[in-house]
């Protein structure tokens, strides 16, 4: 398993570098849009309840038309696709807290997870097509905060973790393995001030920002696991040899991309780009 992760990694890692830095911003669109919509969201119709392929393939394809129909009126519902992303993940936060797994809310009711689908997939995806217009730099750097903070976790739950986050949930997970990650947020957003320039004034903010942004990434990851959890499956899928599904490596990073992004743009950061 453990070579698996790495081989697939040996080769996502330059190819996730090469459409980041080459592609212009149509085609960046198109190709995210097709793996994160149109992929992730084949995989989300299996947690959500779908398990006939052409149900499966209509779902992908509703969720992927709807994420592309967005696309193109762009700024007439940019004010839509925000306020509903991130007022999704602070109600996430509130679904989780109140997760039974007995009481078969989710199955009873389908209807939440294909609202979160759209929601969680098009919004992610979309903010991720913003941030890539501001910079592929900011890009590269939510995406690296996110990577960083889930190696600090890990290492962290792995070498102190005795109390539990959310033991219906995940239960790997430890409250320890989150000061993990919070402290491997801070790190890295120092080196971001460093790498992007940053203004001194900005300093406090830009770690406040990278901080909150790795919280609501926990966030992502639970709501994913939740569902993987209430599908009866350990992984979202099977495409990524020895990772899983699409969902399984981008969950975290769908619910940072709004955090993140709406964060960058409030504030006037976006314009400190320098490498």
């Amino acid at each position: 398993m453990l070579k698996q992760r790495i081989m697939t990694a040996l080769v996502l890692v330059p190819l996730i570098l090469l459409a980041i830095y080459l592609l212009d911003g149509s085609r960046f669109a198109l190709l995210t849009g097709f793996i994160i919509v149109g992929i992730g969201g084949y995989e989300w119709s299996r947690l959500a309840g779908f398990v006939q392929l052409p149900q499966r393939l209509m779902f992908a394809f509703i969720i992927f038309f709807i994420g592309f129909a967005i696309f193109h009126l762009n700024d007439y519902v940019f004010p839509i696709v925000m306020a509903a992303a991130l007022v999704w993940w602070m109600a996430a936060i509130a679904l989780m807290a109140m997760y039974d797994p007995g009481s078969r809310l989710y199955k009873r009711n389908p209807w939440i997870l294909v609202v979160a689908a759209v929601v969680i997939l098009v919004a992610g995806w979309w903010y991720l097509i913003k941030l890539h217009e501001m910079s592929p730099n900011w890009l590269l750097y939510v995406i690296l905060l996110v990577v960083v903070a889930d190696t600090g976790a890990y290492f962290s739950g792995k070498r102190f973790g005795k109390r539990k986050l959310a033991v219906m949930i995940s239960p790997g997970k430890t409250i320890e393995g989150v000061y993990g990650a919070l402290f491997g947020s801070v790190a890295f957003s120092i080196l971001g001030i460093m790498v992007f320039h940053i203004p001194v004034q900005y300093w406090i903010y830009f770690i406040l920002l990278s901080i909150i942004t790795v919280a609501i990434s926990i966030v992502g990851d639970l709501f994913i696991s939740m569902m993987k959890r209430e599908a009866g499956v350990k992984d979202s899928g099977t495409i990524l040899p020895g990772h899983g599904g699409i969902l399984d490596r981008v969950d975290s990073h769908l619910a940072a991309l709004p955090v993140f992004t709406t964060g960058l743009a409030w504030s006037g950061l976006q314009v400190f780009t320098s490498p």
